[in-house]
């Protein structure tokens, strides 16, 4: 989870992931944030690293890949609210079926001032299309590997998400 000066999202977002079913692990890489964000995230019991490098969402989508240990890997906002403990699975289970989906991902929509919702109780799963919500992109270490890093040369927000998408297509996935 890249995170950079959203301490009241982030702390929102990490307790809507506690009830989440599954074994999982969270990595947030703090891209330099002045609010005390990443002191927050430090004390948490959660994998944390600070983006020392390039500044940017894709240098700490490109850190959290390295650091992740699962099968699976998803790039999740910071900003995000999970209200369905059973997204993770019901994930795992679409690019089980689908696995030239290549990344699937759920619908969102906005909540208050910058919150997005995972819904509850819907099972939509936006596959196949052409650019899936980049606030949650789910897929397997495996089409991680294979599409590569984010793109760093991009830093305007939502343009990271969209190159990924286009990569994953251009490989040969149905995203």
């Amino acid at each position: 989870m890249p995170v950079w000066n959203r301490k009241d999202t982030v702390q929102q977002c990490l307790q809507s992931l506690c009830g989440c079913m599954g074994n999982w692990e969270l990595i947030c890489v703090d891209d330099g944030s002045t609010d005390g964000t990443d002191e927050w995230l430090s004390h948490q019991k959660i994998t944390f690293s600070r983006n020392d490098g390039e500044p940017g969402i894709a240098n700490c989508m490109n850190i959290g890949a390295k650091h992740a240990r699962g099968r699976y890997v998803c790039k999740l906002d910071s900003d995000v609210l999970i209200n369905r403990p059973d997204w993770m699975p019901v994930a795992i289970e679409a690019l089980d079926k689908f696995p030239r989906a290549g990344i699937v991902s759920f619908f969102v929509q906005p909540i208050k001032e910058r919150m997005k919702r995972i819904q509850r109780g819907k099972t939509r799963l936006l596959v196949p299309k052409s650019n899936l919500n980049g606030a949650c992109l789910f897929m397997t270490r495996h089409v991680c590997n294979r599409i590569g890093p984010f793109w760093q040369g991009q830093r305007r927000y939502g343009y990271v998400d969209a190159d990924y998408c286009l990569r994953a297509k251009m490989a040969g996935y149905h995203t």
